[in-house]
């Protein structure tokens, strides 16, 4: 039972003013990449640059057939995710607009208002040849979902790698972690009974509020900056 994200988060914007709003993350297949500027534009001037743009290339392959989508190999659909890029933020900052790529293309294309400020885009994932790679070049934030202590240090180095190799500044991407399941409870054993009765096991933060403060700032000394 999920809900969509934009209109979700228009409503909850204007119902908590001092909030900030993130997507984590929308899937740029299903959204026009001229609407999803439009939309990630409008929201940001309407809450006065409160809204986090994170994106995905997609991967919920039943969704996407259920939607009557094309669902094609990774390696296309992180070309896509990267034409998407371009269109957004040439609509962000060019009036009018034009693109041609292999996918995606728009033609003299208006955006206004401009979103002011441009909001951080977040990539999310941990492809390490491709997706990696365009988190390098164009993300602010990284999002890795779920997986070990040992995991998210290795996606580190081969991110490190692909910002070397572009001459971009690896300390300057914000990195995040998105924990499959936390479980809290005054006791181990009561808080690995919750974490039997959920669907994550790869990778959980599980135990006493001491416990998980100590797993979780693990993943702090490697340099996250944000826990989902």
């Amino acid at each position: 039972p999920y809900v969509e994200c934009m209109t979700t988060i228009a409503y909850l914007a204007a119902r908590y003013p001092t909030l900030k709003f993130g997507s984590s993350v929308l899937c740029q297949s299903y959204r026009n990449p001229g609407l999803m500027a439009k939309m990630v534009a409008n929201l940001q001037w309407l809450t006065g640059g409160r809204f986090l743009f994170g994106m995905g290339a997609g991967w919920m392959e039943e969704e996407y057939l259920a939607n009557n989508l094309d669902f094609p190999k990774p390696a296309v659909r992180i070309a896509q995710l990267e034409e998407v890029i371009q269109i957004v933020q040439k609509l962000w900052h060019e009036t009018p607009a034009s693109f041609t790529g292999k996918y995606y293309k728009i033609q003299d294309a208006y955006l206004m208002p401009k979103p002011d400020p441009i909001p951080p885009l977040l990539i999310g994932g941990g492809g390490e040849q491709l997706t990696l790679r365009v988190v390098a070049k164009y993300a602010d934030w990284w999002n890795l979902p779920g997986g070990t202590l040992e995991n998210y240090a290795h996606k580190l180095s081969v991110l490190q790698q692909h910002c070397e190799a572009i001459g971009r500044d690896f300390n300057s991407i914000v990195k995040t972690w998105s924990a499959e399941c936390i479980a809290v409870a005054p006791t181990e054993a009561e808080a690995r009974q919750i974490l039997e009765a959920t669907p994550y096991q790869n990778g959980p933060i599980y135990g006493t509020p001491d416990q998980v403060a100590a797993q979780l700032q693990r993943f702090v000394d490697l340099g996250v900056s944000y826990l989902i």
